[in-house]
């Protein structure tokens, strides 16, 4: 096996693709909830985007369980499931969310609970050996996401420094990771789309 299909089935093994116990590029023309027109599509069929956002979202939540993070019409889209599954007032706008973790702030803790859940992140264990740095450099870009006062909080501050070398450690893994991912799911589901 090769250098890519090697990386690649470790990132099935970490989304459950490598159990194929779902066909996502059935059935065909059916675009699901979304379409592949839609911002949602692109940021969840980006591995190293929505690992590192879906980091960041899981360190706010563990701040409140209510915490939300996105981008506008991500927001907007992501409201729709949201709604569905009972939220009311969700926000659908960046700013919208920027007003909603500023109103939260003072019902933010970080405590025992919070800590043990940090650390969980932090030594959480990695499919290989060789897929423990590119965790702990995803680990640190979704710290890095948060906003200032949120890495404060979670006593996780990421310097300037520290921020520009994660930025650039980052943009290798996601080209690595982009170019080992030839049958992920958002290719799967593109391909019942046709396109």
């Amino acid at each position: 096996m090769n250098l890519r299909n090697r990386i690649q089935q470790q990132v099935f093994r970490l989304n459950g693709l490598a159990l194929n116990e779902f066909d996502i590029s059935q059935p065909l023309g059916d675009p699901g909830l979304f379409g592949p027109d839609h911002v949602i599509w692109r940021v969840h069929g980006d591995f190293p985007s929505m690992l590192c956002g879906g980091i960041s979202a899981l360190m706010l939540q563990m701040l409140h369980p209510a915490a939300l993070a996105e981008q506008d019409r991500y927001y907007d889209e992501a409201a729709l499931i949201a709604e569905a599954l009972g939220a009311e007032k969700v926000p659908k706008t960046v700013q919208a969310v920027e007003d909603y973790l500023q109103a939260m702030r003072p019902e933010l803790i970080c405590d025992e609970r919070t800590l043990e859940v940090m650390q969980l992140l932090i030594n959480a264990p990695a499919p290989s050996w060789q897929a423990k740095p590119a965790m702990r450099v995803m680990l640190k870009a979704g710290m890095g996401l948060l906003p200032d006062w949120a890495q404060q909080q979670i006593q996780q501050p990421i310097s300037p420094l520290t921020q520009w070398r994660v930025d650039k450690e980052i943009a290798v893994i996601a080209g690595l990771l982009r170019w080992s991912i030839q049958r992920g799911a958002y290719s799967r589901a593109m391909q019942r789309m046709g396109r």
